[in-house]
């Protein structure tokens, strides 16, 4: 039985929170204006990253798994599953596509060093970003203004096309050991794709390796493990289980992730990996124990996690306008990293919120609509 998830919407709002925040002081730099060199600054939007990766793989496994279980015959409906993933997606991010090649990238008061005004459209970097290449086009055509952000749903769409065929194929009981073997395939091929994007050499005769290395899979490899563990309880207890289901566990967790995320620390080249497997960890055992932190699940919180996807995709634009609109002494620390965060996030919630009232819900209803009118 599908069981009700706390705290992950006011986790998602944080994680989109970290990425404004982190990518403020990049822009900070396109305005000639002092950035942070605090490593929270310099490697939290990574961090952050990775975290919607694990959420999305432990979100979209414990989805397929309850269906599957379900199931008599063990079987998922995909094509509903892509309809709902498309509707959710793609609208905002082609309509985001259109305004950075057809409107922003015009504009004079939106123009900056990033952006500058383009008299005219790159075509083969608009095939890209239209066929959903983000990740391909960016490294061989160049970046587009405003859409620096997306390279992360590419990634994520890959993954969306591809596991769901997975989980309808495997039966259930080797789904664990697939997800087990997905995990460390893609954790020793990431570290062979570091070795060769650091080889003086190689890394300037392929390309390929850079590509790869953006896409994560074992972070979603691992939140998938992750709520394997919830709908498919081992037939063995395991103590380490038995400790992760305890809630002061949880409380350590959380204490522990925030210290290392606000602080910025590393792990060297395994840093993806050592955080996608304490993020994995953490989004069990808060599941697993029911746990609720008021703050995570205050309903204004809430909210803002629904709207994450449009805080994620707008920031660039609320956060270029508050730089051009918002006067400061370039020299002052409150101006710096008091009033311009305060601003560009307020700025883009608004946006946000917006692009969600009249925009996104319109196909989140369509979404809902079609998945019941789909035939079980």
């Amino acid at each position: 039985m599908q069981k009700r998830l706390y705290n992950l919407d006011g986790l998602r709002f944080l994680a989109a929170l970290i990425v404004v925040i982190c990518h403020l002081e990049i822009f900070k730099t396109y305005f000639n204006l002092k950035a942070s060199s605090f490593r929270f600054f310099t490697n939290s939007a990574q961090l952050a990253v990775t975290f919607f990766f694990v959420l999305s793989g432990f979100l979209i496994t414990y989805l397929l798994l309850i269906e599957k279980k379900k199931s008599q015959s063990q079987h998922i409906n995909l094509l509903s599953f892509y309809k709902k993933r498309a509707l959710r997606i793609w609208p905002l991010y082609y309509l985001l596509v259109v305004l950075a090649f057809f409107v922003l990238n015009k504009s004079s008061f939106l123009a900056s060093n990033f952006q500058p005004i383009e008299e005219t459209i790159n075509t083969q970097r608009l095939l890209g970003y239209t066929f959903f290449l983000p990740n391909y086009t960016q490294l061989q055509y160049g970046g587009q203004g405003y859409l620096g952000q997306v390279w992360s749903l590419g990634v994520e769409e890959f993954f969306y096309l591809f596991f769901p065929l997975a989980i309808y194929f495997i039966p259930l009981k080797n789904i664990r050991r697939f997800l087990v073997l997905l995990i460390i395939l893609f954790f020793i091929l990431s570290i062979g794709i570091h070795f060769v994007n650091n080889h003086e050499y190689l890394s300037g005769k392929w390309m390929l390796p850079v590509y790869l290395d953006r896409y994560r899979i074992y972070s979603f490899a691992a939140g998938g493990f992750a709520a394997s563990l919830l709908v498919l309880p081992l037939n063995k207890p395991i103590s380490v289980l038995a400790l992760l289901s305890k809630r002061l566990c949880s409380i350590f967790l959380m204490i522990v992730l925030a210290f290392l995320i606000g602080t910025g620390i590393t792990f060297s080249i395994f840093t993806q990996q050592a955080y996608s497997l304490l993020f994995a960890v953490f989004i069990y055992s808060i599941t697993v124990t029911e746990i609720r932190f008021s703050f995570l699940n205050h309903s204004l919180v809430v909210y803002l996690g629904k709207i994450s996807y449009g805080l994620y995709m707008l920031h660039p634009i609320a956060t270029v306008f508050v730089l051009k609109v918002v006067p400061g002494d370039p020299s002052s620390a409150f101006y710096l990293y008091v009033l311009l965060p305060i601003a560009i996030v307020g700025c883009t919630i608004l946006l946000a919120a917006l692009s969600y009232e009249l925009f996104e819900k319109y196909f989140l209803k369509l979404a809902r609509k079609r998945v019941v009118e789909d035939p079980k």
